[in-house]
């Protein structure tokens, strides 16, 4: 058997591997915006190892060019759904609701693609190994991109690894970005830089996404990578209440806001950063020095008379649940809830009546993971 062949039999391996994997990882979570893509970022792996099994297995320009063609759409769109991805894994959820964040992501690659199909960004060359890409004028700029956008993506899950404290979920992180890291520096320089210095070589930059489907696999099995968790649930569960709902840690610092919360109280891409408690609610610092008075052993729920204000500067009256977050008897922060009882249409007098209530609930809420590493960076 040549090395053509058989670097021809690892591309089809791998792109069956990669088709498989991708059709598992979005049958896992469907409506998961992580699970997407990911598999849409494997899609374009496929097209990618697809058209790479075409160029190997044939001698003939005028087949191997539809096969140049198909690849090279797969791995100039690739580098956008993985930043996808990490944005979404790693819950930057302030840059995903930004209007002009899914063309700044995708934009490029199809630009890059267009280019590709063009004849720009490489040219088809015969090698002892078989046809393969070589690079044309615009590599260089498409290469950039690329290592630019995996490294975003990268330093995100990175960063998150460092201030998470759950071990699956540092174990979850470490094998994505190793399952990245080590095919992209293959690729980089097998089909990047020695390419760039005139070093015929084998491609091998598909090949070793297989690393990525093992370790990735592993993931999923071992410690429920991109599965369902009470986490994630907890998580959709805030967004899709009517109700205005908050976090923030024991000195009043907004942690996690549902979406209702911010259509109606914040600005449009405003930072949740610098959120306070007194920014949104007139009695901010008494609602806060109450909440301090809660006895977090206890899991129970208080309710107050509150304004909130939003950030065009008019404020209306809510009814207040505030119940304190806690792990191991220890206070961490406050989950601030408005309620929409019918205790709200009462009159003020019953209103205030009511203010002394407390309301039994059987667990504490399970929060979704950024929510839960921000609260402990906090404390």
């Amino acid at each position: 058997m040549t090395l053509t062949s058989v670097l021809a039999l690892l591309s089809l391996l791998t792109t069956l591997q990669n088709f498989v994997f991708g059709i598992f990882v979005l049958l896992k979570n469907p409506r998961r915006l992580v699970n997407r893509a990911w598999s849409f970022a494997m899609a374009c792996v496929i097209l990618w190892g697809g058209g790479e099994f075409v160029m190997r297995i044939t001698a003939d320009f005028a087949i191997a060019e539809p096969g140049h063609k198909i690849s090279g759409i797969g791995f100039c769109l690739l580098p956008a759904p993985f930043l996808h991805f990490a944005l979404a894994f790693t819950e930057q959820r302030q840059w995903l609701q930004r209007r002009w964040i899914y063309p700044a992501i995708y934009a490029p690659g199809v630009l890059f693609a267009i280019l590709h199909t063009s004849g720009y960004i490489t040219k088809l060359v015969h090698f002892p190994s078989g046809f393969a890409p070589d690079p044309d004028i615009g590599f260089v700029p498409y290469m950039l991109w690329l290592e630019l956008f995996f490294a975003a993506g990268l330093y995100l899950c990175y960063r998150k690894w460092r201030e998470v404290k759950s071990q699956r979920e540092r174990h979850q992180l470490a094998l994505v970005m190793a399952g990245v890291a080590v095919p992209l520096l293959i690729g980089s320089v097998t089909d990047a830089f020695l390419p760039l210095l005139g070093i015929a070589t084998p491609r091998f930059a598909v090949i070793a996404t297989s690393i990525t489907a093992i370790l990735v696999i592993y993931a999923m099995a071992r410690f429920q990578l991109m599965a369902i968790t009470p986490e994630t649930i907890a998580a959709t569960v805030l967004n899709t209440m009517g109700d205005l709902a908050v976090v923030t840690d024991l000195e009043g610092k907004v942690i996690f806001t549902n979406d209702s919360f911010r259509r109606m109280i914040l600005r449009e891409g405003a930072d949740l950063e610098r959120l306070h408690l007194k920014d949104f609610i007139e009695e901010g610092l008494d609602t806060l020095a109450g909440a301090m008075n809660l006895d977090a052993r206890k899991p129970a729920s208080n309710l107050v008379e509150a304004h909130y204000k939003t950030w065009m500067g008019w404020s209306f009256p809510v009814f207040l649940s505030i119940s304190p977050i806690y792990e191991q008897d220890e206070a961490s922060g406050f989950f601030f809830w408005r309620t929409t009882s019918p205790i709200t249409r009462c009159s003020s007098a019953k209103w205030r009546n009511w203010r002394a209530n407390i309301l039994k609930i059987s667990e504490p809420l399970p929060l979704p993971s950024s929510t839960r590493r921000k609260m402990s960076g906090s404390a």
